[in-house]
């Protein structure tokens, strides 16, 4: 039997030595055992405390192989090399397997479930640190949370529009809601009133980009800076139209405005048409110079880039004025229109 265990097999091998076992003394053990498998091997060293690793059992089979050793032997140095370390030498235990079990933290079925015991304990101990970070991260973000308050007071008493300090809160302002320091509105914290107080909450977050858009932002961009500012806490299309049907019961200082073409936009209330077709026409100019008598053209990309507005919104506000007579459009094809001012109005 002790022949079908030569040479040692290498995936027992490192099974017995990853339990803490002594590679000279897991090698002799499979040897004696015929490489039955790793149970029988530890079977064989724990019924033999006394087995030293300097001086081993006498060899059964003491007769030199062809390259003059003898199988005990070739087995340790195989058990070292596989294993990566240096040939089996003196030992200071009676049971070099028990010692250095005992070393790595126990043999067999107990020593697995201690070094379990150990890694969980570090597991834990990890955990522990990132709660602690967490902890000291979410008492940061309270403070940056009560600094949103603060400027939203702020704000609100502000002095007058048009002051400096005024200016800068609601700068500062608007730069944290765009970082999403913002209590949400959710149906469980405002039960029937949601979609009131979601308008209220919009107003808040609104007024800002509405000022730096010329007073209108199309629905789609209203709907994405809004679950911006909101973070994880995110609303339904359907919702973000309740709210805004919901913005002349709260007073707001805006409103939901519907195009002929179905575009949809919130517009200020400080807004007028009359203004955005001035400045339009102040855009055109007069009369052009020698061979341009109808002036300078405005094409809706030129529209888009002199008003800051989104294409859609552009192509409205032209069409706007020129419903209104003060506009002639030259269309020249190929989806490519150039708006004019109209001089036939002044006949």
């Amino acid at each position: 039997m002790a022949s079908q265990g030569w040479p040692p097999s290498p995936s027992i091998m490192r099974e017995l030595v990853g339990m803490g076992f002594d590679p000279t003394a897991a090698a002799e053990a499979v040897r004696e055992t015929g490489g039955a498998g790793v149970q029988h091997a530890i079977n064989w060293m724990l019924d033999r405390p006394n087995v030293p690793a300097a001086a081993p059992r006498p060899d059964p089979h003491p007769t030199a192989g062809p390259l003059g050793r003898s199988p005990l032997a070739l087995s340790q140095r195989f058990a070292a090399a596989s294993l990566g370390a240096a040939p089996p030498g003196p030992a200071s235990s009676a049971n070099p397997a028990r010692a250095s079990a005992t070393a790595l933290g126990g043999i067999g079925v107990a020593g697995i479930l201690q070094r379990e015991e150990h890694r969980a304990a570090a597991a834990n101990s990890t955990i522990d640190q990132a709660f602690q970070d967490l902890s000291q991260l979410m008492s940061k973000a309270e403070e940056m949370v009560k600094l949103a308050e603060y400027f939203k007071e702020r704000l609100h008493q502000q002095p007058g529009a048009g002051a400096p300090e005024a200016e800068l809160d609601a700068e500062t302002a608007l730069d944290l809601f765009d970082l999403g320091l913002v209590t949400p509105v959710t149906k469980e914290s405002a039960g029937r009133q949601y979609h009131r107080e979601l308008a209220r909450q919009l107003v808040e977050v609104l007024q800002g980009p509405l000022q730096k858009a010329g007073g209108m932002l199309p629905l789609p961009e209203v709907y994405c800076l809004y679950c911006r500012v909101r973070g994880s806490e995110l609303i339904s299309p359907d919702d973000l139209l309740h709210a805004l049907e919901c913005l002349p019961h709260v007073q707001a200082p805006m409103q939901l405005r519907d195009f002929t073409s179905g575009l949809r936009v919130v517009q200020a209330a400080s807004f007028s048409d009359d203004r955005l077709c001035q400045r339009i026409l102040d855009i055109l100019g007069g009369e052009g110079p020698a061979g341009q008598p109808l002036g300078q053209g405005l094409s809706v990309e030129d529209a888009v880039a002199i008003l800051g507005t989104p294409r859609a919104l552009a192509a409205e506000q032209l069409e706007l004025a020129e419903g209104r007579g003060l506009l002639c459009r030259d269309d020249a094809g190929h989806g490519s229109v150039v708006f004019y001012r109209n001089f036939f109005a002044a006949l």
